[in-house]
């Protein structure tokens, strides 16, 4: 058995006709506003009248107060009756289609799309429908702020989902966000894990002339930071990794929790003396830490031959403890120094790997440092990666890496290294993630992210308003080989 996606009886032939009916019926709402706004602009006199005069119009504006009270609302209300045909409509395609074309019995439309979309992805054909545009517009700090963490997200929503590539939630609404700290050492916090609450725009019902409006999210999010050993933190935030702002040795060459690979690296004779002396091992620790916290950090000591490595295991008692979940985005994020003299050479390398040290693909980020060079200064590197199911190992671990040598006698500085996933603020909404800073963040600090939709993929928009996907932070795949254009089905 298989869906008829396209064509006579195909399932968007179908549905695109009716969300054609949808179509034309918002059209003719907002017309039916601007008709009757056009009313009330034949109400200009400011004398005359009678004792009725409306109080905060034009003095006869009475006469017509009841239906220019009610404009934002009569187009919906009046369609009532057709807009619960048309959701009922609806309804019945989405779930005869899955039990026709897929011999599928289902009795709710959740369980019909997910199965829609899981069929459009893995088909011969890989349909896909159109994108709209969703980024993140701007985020707006308030001056008076005690921290200066970072602000990190992702629109992008896991790659099996999607069908190809990573792609961006298409549910994601355009709004202006505000996070306010309410919670942070002074009262009760841990420092580097205060808790926002983020509070969205008003959300309004799929009937409504303004849906869909704000996400009308009012939720928390922790900041994330890097630990000195297996700390299990509760929130959503939580750092997988232990020890990675690399405080805690057991030596001086031994990091604990981390395996070093010498390689025969250490010994590496620098004469030059341009780290203040010269450097006998090729990864050591060292007291300048970011932020000025705890007393070491770990650093890589080039030679412009050997190609350093680190690693952590994960899910394991030689490492750390947490797990990694498939099918889900994570953020890398650390701090990078050079320390004292600027490096102009060398790939740094931060993803997984299996135990036989093969990268798993997709979850690394890189520096390069030949094209652009690290200063003596404190930066960040972060990036967003995509942990799909079948990357997943039971030895996966945490690798830091030199895939292209480090700059003879030049050092680099690593500190504050965390891999954690970012919190969804609202189902198929933006997952967001906040990093510790030079200073911590106090209660009150405050700051507003906004992020935008064109909805200009008016099939996965569609879906949105009638069959809720955004509840369960599902999309169409937007991504494939057989494109499904609004024009063409929605006609």
């Amino acid at each position: 058995m298989a869906i008829t996606y396209t064509g006579t009886n195909g399932f968007f032939t179908r549905i695109g006709k009716l969300f054609k009916i949808v179509d034309v019926s918002d059209t003719y709402k907002a017309t039916l506003k601007e008709e009757i706004e056009d009313l009330y602009g034949e109400y200009t006199a400011t004398t005359g009248g009678d004792a009725h005069a409306h109080p905060s119009g034009p003095v006869d504006s009475w006469q017509v107060a009841s239906i220019i009270s009610s404009k934002d609302n009569i187009g919906s209300s009046m369609f009532l009756g057709l807009d619960s045909l048309i959701q009922e409509t609806a309804d019945n395609i989405l779930i005869g289609t899955i039990r026709d074309g897929l011999g599928r019995v289902v009795f709710n439309t959740q369980d019909a799309f997910m199965l829609l979309r899981d069929d459009m992805v893995k088909h011969a054909s890989a349909y896909f429908v159109a994108a709209s545009d969703v980024s993140a517009g701007s985020l707006a700090v308030d001056s008076d702020n005690v921290g200066n963490g970072t602000v990190l997200w992702s629109t992008a929503r896991p790659v099996v989902e999607g069908g190809g590539a990573s792609q961006e939630y298409q549910t994601i609404r355009s709004e202006s966000l505000r996070f306010n700290c309410h919670s942070d050492f002074t009262t009760g916090g841990s420092p580097g894990l205060e808790t926002f609450g983020v509070i969205g725009e008003q959300s309004y019902s799929r009937n409504s002339k303004k849906w869909p409006g704000g996400s009308g999210t009012n939720t928390a999010i922790s900041c994330t930071s890097a630990g000195p050993g297996k700390i299990k933190q509760k929130h959503a935030s939580r750092n997988v990794l232990a020890n990675s702002n690399f405080d805690t040795w057991t030596s001086a060459s031994l990091l604990h929790l981390w395996i070093i690979f010498s390689g025969g690296g250490n010994n590496l004779a620098h004469t030059n003396g341009g780290q203040g002396g010269a450097i006998s091992a090729d990864v050591t620790r060292s007291t300048t830490t970011f932020g000025s916290r705890g007393t070491h950090t770990l650093q890589f000591n080039g030679n412009n031959s050997h190609k350093h490595v680190v690693t952590q295991q994960i899910n394991s008692a030689k490492g750390t403890y947490e797990k990694l979940h498939a099918n889900c985005s994570y953020i890398w994020s650390c701090r990078i120094k050079a320390h004292t003299t600027t490096i102009t050479s060398g790939v740094l390398k931060i993803g997984l790997h299996n135990a036989a040290s093969a990268a798993l693909a997709g979850t690394s980020i890189t520096k390069d440092f030949s094209s652009v060079n690290q200063e003596d200064d404190w930066t960040l590197l972060t990036g967003v990666i995509s942990v799909g199911e079948s990357l997943l190992v039971s030895d996966t671990r945490a690798r830091i890496e030199f895939t292209t040598a480090l700059q003879a006698d030049r050092s680099l500085l690593i500190d504050e290294l965390v891999l954690f996933r970012p919190t969804e603020l609202y189902p198929g909404g933006p997952q967001v993630g906040i990093v510790r800073g030079i200073a911590d963040f106090r209660a009150n600090d405050r700051f507003d992210l906004t992020f935008t939709n064109d909805y200009a993929g008016k099939i996965n928009k569609f879906f949105d308003k009638f069959y809720g996907t955004q509840n369960f932070s599902a999309s169409l795949p937007t991504a494939g080989s057989t494109s499904l254009a609004d024009g063409t089905y929605i006609t």
